[in-house]
């Protein structure tokens, strides 16, 4: 375990800007947070004194020089955020202000807090487990609502106490595959290899969702939707619907956008960032002209995307140019593990073809279509509809989702480990080789957990975590 002998400070609020903010809250943790904070009290007033949870008017100062009037409250340990100790400083968010408190802070015997060091220590003291620190982080770098309540579900400990169940789950085999290699002779209730294989299948069909939850999970914090298609079929024009505002030029003249313009948009809570591209048609690599950049632009932007949007006018007849790009566009996705959705727009003016049979047209029938009117918003509705269905944004309320790319990393470790040892044992593996194995499945628990981890890899946890969590 490591030391947290020293008392830390650190801004908990936002930076304010040059103009400050309307208040900002320093927190300073530690043994000796209730003393040092004390040092910066005007004299007279006894801070340890003051009861937890209490919110208390003071002045503060140093060498005599005013600081601000600000609130205090004071967090007695165990029972703290850090578990240890801990004052509030509630100020005026004036930048020279801060700085004088953090200055006096400093002189007065603590140190500038690390990125995370509040919450690790909260970790170290047992106040929460690595799992549960780690849905802080992605609380606080939450971009839309869905990434919010996953956080939150996560801190709540949703994820670690399924976890811990399948520990139970596994040291229940761990126990009785010991009990009969110690004791072969004695009648005691060990277990039969189909029994133990029949436990470890129960373990995987665990493991499984959550495996197969990674991709639904990562994708809460955002996506990029790439909009592309020839040109003149109304890429801005959904754009714009879809933000509900004009942000992309539109005119009857193709070729307008040469450029990728942005914007961002929530599908049921989840971000995304919205790229209308510049018209594609099919031309030399090796034009050097403003719509020959515009379209490597576009091809470039498709790479990245995880959805792409694929438009059509259904006014003109569909060329072979149409196909040439979704067959692109699916060659891009099945690299990249993309998704692709086919939109038929301009459904407002007479159609040279049927809407509904696009992907037979373009010679992709298994791909999913939506048929819209960017310029009356007819059909946008059943767009983002489909979009969240196809990008599977739905969490039901008793989902459990990875969303850290360590966790999945871990799970996949132990799910490899169960399943060799499954094998092993129809094959005939001896049950003390078997234990040794899974004995290393319960120790990558653990580490998911937070046990056993060296300093060094905590380092790397919480480095991306703010100053002043």
């Amino acid at each position: 375990m490591e030391s947290t002998v020293d008392t830390i400070y650190a801004l908990a609020t936002s930076a304010p800007s040059v103009e400050g903010s309307g208040i900002a809250i320093v927190r300073v943790s530690g043994p000796d947070a209730i003393s040092i904070a004390g040092k910066v009290v005007k004299p007279g007033i006894d801070i340890a004194s003051v009861p937890n949870r209490v919110f208390r008017l003071v002045d503060i100062e140093f060498d005599e020089v005013p600081i601000d009037t600000c609130g205090i409250l004071i967090f007695r340990g165990p029972k703290s955020y850090s578990g240890e100790d801990t004052v509030e400083f509630h100020l005026h968010g004036g930048i020279s202000i801060i700085r004088s408190l953090q200055k006096a802070l400093r002189l007065s015997g603590a140190r500038p807090a690390e990125p995370g060091e509040f919450t690790r220590r909260a970790f170290l003291n047992g106040r929460i487990d690595l799992v549960q620190a780690e849905a802080i982080a992605s609380l606080v770098s939450a971009r839309g609502n869905a990434a919010q309540r996953e956080a939150l579900r996560q801190r709540s400990g949703t994820l670690s106490e399924r976890l811990t169940a399948i520990r139970k789950m596994l040291r229940d085999i761990l126990a009785k595959l010991e009990v009969d290699f110690d004791y072969p002779e004695e009648a005691v209730d060990g277990i039969a290899g189909p029994e133990a294989v029949g436990q470890l299948d129960a373990i995987l069909s665990e493991l499984d969702p959550l495996l197969r939850s990674y991709d639904k999970g990562s994708i809460l914090r955002g996506f990029r939707l790439a909009i592309i298609g020839l040109p003149n079929v109304g890429k801005s024009s959904l754009l714009n619907a879809l933000l509900e505002e004009n942000r992309a030029i539109v005119t009857s003249s193709p070729g307008t956008t040469r450029d990728v313009v942005s914007g961002t948009l929530s599908f049921g809570g989840v971000p995304a960032e919205l790229l209308d591209t510049a018209g594609i048609r099919i031309i030399s690599d090796s034009l050097d002209t403003a719509e020959a950049e515009g379209i490597r632009r576009s091809w470039h932007e498709t790479e990245r995307a995880d959805l792409v949007l694929v438009v059509f006018d259904t006014s003109i007849p569909i060329v072979k140019e149409n196909v040439e790009i979704v067959a692109r566009v699916r060659q891009i996705a099945e690299d990249t593990g993309a998704t692709v959705l086919l939109v038929s727009n301009k459904s407002d003016l007479f159609s040279a073809w049927e809407p509904s049979i696009i992907g037979a047209l373009v010679e992709a029938p298994d791909m999913p279509h939506v048929v819209v009117s960017a310029t009356r918003g007819e059909g946008i509705a059943e767009l983002r509809a489909k979009v969240r269905e196809i990008m599977d944004l739905e969490v039901q309320p008793d989902e459990i989702l990875l969303t850290e790319a360590r966790h999945r990393a871990i799970i996949r470790e132990i799910n490899t480990i169960l399943s060799d040892v499954r094998k092993g044992i129809e094959a005939g593996l001896a049950q003390d080789v078997a234990a040794t194995e899974l004995w290393g499945a319960d120790r990558a628990i653990g580490r998911l957990l937070g046990e056993g981890l060296a300093a060094v890899d905590l380092d790397e946890i919480f480095s991306r975590f703010c100053i002043g969590k």
